[in-house]
């Protein structure tokens, strides 16, 4: 099973600047706010403000699943 979905660009809007028709595109499954620290960094994944989960805040006393991060690597 693949879980990648992507296409190519049939058509954009007129104030689409980084796009063209043709264009190969990946959808990622992930949602990021794009301004948060982790965004900035371009580690989306472990965006604060999208990505929040209450597994995280059960198993680690908070919510936000970038920080986490530390303690799963050294687990």
């Amino acid at each position: 099973m693949k879980l990648i979905s992507r296409g190519i660009v049939d058509r954009v809007g007129d104030e689409v600047t980084t796009l063209a028709p043709g264009d190969k595109v990946v959808v990622s499954f992930q949602t990021a706010c794009g301004t948060c620290r982790y965004c900035q960094k371009k580690l989306s994944s472990f965006c604060e403000r999208t990505n929040n989960s209450s597994l995280m805040a059960s198993m680690y006393g908070q919510r936000d699943a970038g920080k986490s991060y530390p303690l799963t690597r050294v687990l």
